[in-house]
């Protein structure tokens, strides 16, 4: 696998909220875009997954590793054309039970797979933070990062407010990877809502999956971009995020994306050590060079429950920009939720990102 397609800082795409039905023990979850299903089983041991698009039914079981990730073994494939699953496949996730669940693809070259549960239409003023997972077409992620004047990078992180007396929406600050603010108070109009899902009035194509802890995914309809959004969540001191955890990385290139496991550790002075790690085994591997340090310098900032600092991969010794939103115990679950965005080691003009829960 070429070196480039690398590294560490979050994965793309999803979060949060699910339903749970204590009666049967199940948990479901949907994604955003192509429009992905799932429902796990715990009394069985059994899942059963659906993707709109392709008609794509895939049933089997499901079992915790030792190393955390959720192992997705499957039994029964129907729909999803040629390049779909076959039995025997198996595919790994991470979940916080009735909170969070992200997968693995199975093919080569695939975004992750997030999923979410329906939440409910806002009943009152909330706001969040984001970050997004993909750039525009065209755009370099890290043009003009260091410029001090009116040019600036690519927003690619920043707040959302929502009034609830006007039912309408605002993104009140927009920042690139380098924390420069691109612009203010951009006005998303009025956002009619049903079922959970709303839809912007300047964007009548996107799609807002609003969770039932206060985050949001939103489905952009423009080059099928996906932003992330968690609760504001002040971060006390660097210390908060210290722990064990695990997670994806992915790397969004302009043909392709690459997505890998990873286990990280958190000190309470901010350092981050990561490694790419077998899911199955828990063994590190360093053949893709998903390994190395990131040490976050500055929390609060560029606002409220956001931090910065850098990162370098051991085999590369180059500082490069990383910004991470962080959400401690999330939904009362007892677990840190970190996502995270930086500029690709190899080629700054792209992007990574990695999502973490603490274990």
């Amino acid at each position: 696998m070429h070196i480039k397609k690398l590294f560490l800082m979050v994965i793309s795409i999803i979060v949060v909220g699910c339903s749970a039905d204590d009666s049967s023990n199940t948990t479901s979850y949907i994604g955003a875009g192509s429009e992905y299903s799932i429902t796990f089983s715990d009394s069985s041991g059994t899942f059963d997954l659906t993707e709109s698009d392709s008609s794509l039914a895939v049933s089997g079981t499901h079992t915790t590793l030792p190393s955390g990730f959720k192992k997705l073994t499957i039994g029964s494939v129907s729909g999803g054309g040629s390049g779909g699953p076959s039995v025997g496949d198996a595919a790994y996730g991470i979940d916080i039970p009735g909170v969070v669940f992200l997968l693995k693809p199975l093919e080569v070259g695939s975004e992750i797979i997030a999923m979410v549960t329906k939440g409910s239409c806002p009943t009152s003023d909330f706001s969040m933070n984001w970050i997004i997972t993909s750039i525009d077409r065209g755009d370099k992620f890290s043009d003009s990062c260091h410029i001090t004047s009116s040019a600036r990078g690519t927003d690619a992180l920043g707040t959302f407010s929502y009034t609830h007396s006007t039912q309408t929406g605002k993104l009140p600050k927009l920042f690139d990877i380098c924390d420069n603010t691109v612009t203010e108070n951009v006005n998303l109009g009025t956002i009619s809502c049903s079922s959970g899902i709303g839809s912007p009035s300047e964007d009548t194509d996107a799609k807002m999956y609003l969770t039932l802890n206060g985050g949001s995914i939103v489905k952009l309809s423009a080059d099928n971009q996906i932003i992330v959004g968690l609760p504001v969540n002040r971060i006390s001191t660097l210390a908060d995020m210290a722990g064990d955890y695990i997670g994806l990385v992915m790397v969004n290139e302009t043909t392709t994306s690459n997505v890998y496991t990873v286990k990280a550790t958190a000190e309470t002075t901010g350092i981050f050590s990561f490694d790419e790690i077998n899911p199955d085994s828990g063994d590190v591997i360093s053949s893709n060079n998903v390994n190395g340090d990131a040490t976050m310098v500055a929390i609060n900032s560029p606002t409220d429950g956001f931090s910065t600092g850098t990162f370098k991969l051991d085999a590369s010794s180059t500082n490069l920009e990383v910004s991470c939103m962080s959400n401690q115990n999330i939904n009362d679950s007892g677990k840190n939720f970190i996502f995270c965005i930086g500029q690709d080691p190899f080629d700054v003009d792209n992007m990574v990102n990695m999502l973490l829960i603490s274990k």
